[in-house]
């Protein structure tokens, strides 16, 4: 593979074990069920890994003797390719098997806030990355010496070693894809079929829509086999984000469990529409309870239809087939379908303007009050945030809700600040809110400069900013780090911050650090704010682009008035002030570069 993973073996992946013994496994080339097997008499895995060595040289030299023997013999390279494939998923069973629970398979290094499945993904994501662009560019020096290995230890003729290459290549991405499976909880497949695609049958022989996956279906590879290779073009050809990514992948398998796993040409448009009826069917929270695990859609309507549960929203079913018209797309695009093709996620209409929006809850009076009062921002003791006591530890669980009362951000705004976003103009200190650098925005319009709030500058947030920060690119909050599936410095605060709130009483459904942008949105409109400044202030995507682009240059002095009227009498936080109204100072010399 072009990289591999970090098999026990490089060319043993054949060794197999029983009763704490190792096996010694070969198939037999030719034959469809046949194979050797005997025990290597230890239970070291060193020492069985150089038996199987010498047991494969002997085992090379009498398929060559055998080949020999029989002039223009042509090699099975379907069951070698099948057998290399088993190999691989067997090697990575046994590594499985000698790894500690609840830790990385593939590395030992893994960042201190990712899960063990995490650190594996993205391992197996680059390696699979790489498998599909050297399948793609055809790359077969990448996979030279394990095909030179293979060819010799089944006896290849070299006329055949192109054709081995390009299957090697072939297998390589779908290795790469069933441990990526197998990561997830999801069982992979156990053949790898090498065969080449069947041409299209006639209309009267293809299959209707209740038909289940089939190795040897007709017209083309199954549906299922490509899902890996769209989500690989939406990372990379579409620039989609890791959530965004799996998001499609699960709608476009959901299709497929809809209309039956076949050849993409076969599918008409009655499958999606059947499709939409049954996503709609869907209970609002599916496949989440153990119970439903290995249920089949029908099983899980049949279920939310005797309970009365609520079912999935037009948005979302809405969502699914976008997915689903990216997928037709990515089909179209690199060829598995003619470009006249029609693109069976497209058409179709749901009822969203009807649909209630689930708004944020505002936090309440008493809520701020009770926030706000608590040890965080009173005092704790020692390390624990909940106890009161006399300290006071301004990181990241102390500003940036004070940051979000003020501003209205959205949390990944100012998660990422760095120290060269804190700027000063016009005599107004702001925050340059960005996406340069891979910060992640939600949208264009989110890039913006927001005046400092001066509530905020009294508390001392420049003064942190200083010290929290000493180069330009540093990190305001340094102990937050990347996480979840696209890596947002946010994400593990936000479950800090609810823990918080459930700890000291302040926690209910639809109240979270999203709200505080619900209700810095009101009081702005409450001074008489416009719509278009409020939209500038908080980064809502809002009016056209020539409104954009004129209120781009609004005075910074301007924007401070108005952000000056976001104020909040039920918090008193004049205890914990720093500076005196009007104190603007930059605390110490600039950033260095």
């Amino acid at each position: 593979m072009a990289g591999t993973l970090p098999h026990r073996s490089h060319n043993c992946s054949h060794i197999g074990r029983k009763r704490g013994v190792y096996v010694y496994r070969r198939r037999l080339p030719g034959m469809r069920d046949g194979e050797v097997a005997f025990s290597l008499r230890t239970k070291s895995y060193r020492e069985a890994e150089h038996r199987a060595a010498l047991l494969d040289k002997a085992f090379g030299d009498a398929l060559r003797r055998a080949r020999d023997a029989v002039s223009g013999t042509q090699a099975d390279l379907n069951a070698i390719l099948r057998g290399y494939f088993a190999d691989a998923l067997e090697a990575d069973l046994d590594q499985r098997l000698h790894s500690h629970a609840y830790h990385p398979i593939y590395t030992r290094l893994g960042h201190p806030n990712e899960t063990p499945a995490e650190a594996d993904q993205e391992i197996i994501h680059r390696l699979l990355s790489d498998a599909h662009e050297a399948l793609e560019n055809r790359d077969y020096r990448s996979v030279a010496q394990r095909v030179k290995h293979l060819a010799e230890l089944h006896g290849v003729p070299e006329d055949q070693h192109r054709r081995l290459a390009l299957g090697v290549l072939e297998a390589n991405v779908a290795i790469l894809t069933a441990l990526a499976r197998r990561v997830d909880g999801d069982a992979p497949p156990l053949v790898f079929d090498p065969s080449p695609p069947a041409p299209p049958a006639p209309p009267s022989a293809l299959p209707g829509p209740d038909s289940g996956p089939s190795p040897t279906q007709p017209g083309g590879p199954l549906a299922s086999t490509l899902v890996d290779l769209f989500a690989a073009w939406g990372r990379q050809s579409k620039g989609w984000r890791a959530s965004g990514v799996k998001q499609a992948a699960a709608s476009v398998r959901l299709f497929i469990e809809s209309a039956g796993d076949r050849p993409v040409a076969t599918y008409k448009r009655a499958d999606a529409n059947t499709f939409r009826e049954a996503v709609r069917q869907l209970p609002a929270i599916y496949r989440k309870a153990a119970e439903d695990a290995g249920k089949s859609l029908a099983e899980i309507i049949a279920k939310a239809d005797a309970s009365g549960a609520p079912r999935v929203s037009e948005k979302t079913a809405k969502r699914h087939f976008w997915a689903l018209s990216q997928f037709f797309r990515w089909l179209t695009e690199t060829g598995r379908l003619p470009r006249e093709a029609e693109n069976l996620g497209r058409g179709f209409s749901f009822n969203t303007k009807g649909a209630a929006r689930r708004q944020k809850d505002m936090w309440s009076g008493d809520e701020l009050r009770t926030l706000f009062a608590s040890p965080v921002w009173r005092g704790h003791r020692g390390r624990s945030r909940i106890k009161p006591g006399q300290i006071i530890t301004r990181d990241a669980l102390f500003w940036l809700p004070l940051l979000g009362l003020y501003h209205g951000n959205r949390l990944e705004e100012m998660a990422q600040l760095r120290r060269e976003d804190v700027q000063q103009r016009d005599g107004v200190w702001f925050l340059r809110i960005t996406d340069e650098d891979g910060r992640q925005l939600k949208n264009a319009q989110s890039r913006r400069d927001v005046p400092l709030h001066p509530e905020l500058i009294r508390l001392g947030f420049l003064d942190h900013v200083a010290s929290a920060a000493t180069l330009a690119a540093d990190q305001v909050f340094p102990e937050l780090k990347p996480g979840g599936p696209d890596g947002k410095l946010g994400f593990h605060f936000s479950k800090r911050f609810s823990d918080y709130r459930r700890a000291i009483g302040v926690h209910r459904r639809g109240l979270d650090y999203h709200s505080f942008r619900h209700g810095v949105t009101t009081k702005l409109f409450e001074a008489n704010v416009s719509e278009a400044w409020v939209d500038l202030l908080t980064g809502h995507e809002g009016g056209g682009e020539s409104r954009r682009r004129y209120f781009k240059s609004v005075p910074l002095p301007k924007l401070r008035g108005a952000i000056k009227c976001v104020a909040w009498p039920e918090v008193d936080l004049s205890a914990l002030y720093t500076r005196d109204a009007g104190d603007e100072r930059w605390p110490v010399k600039a950033a260095a570069a």
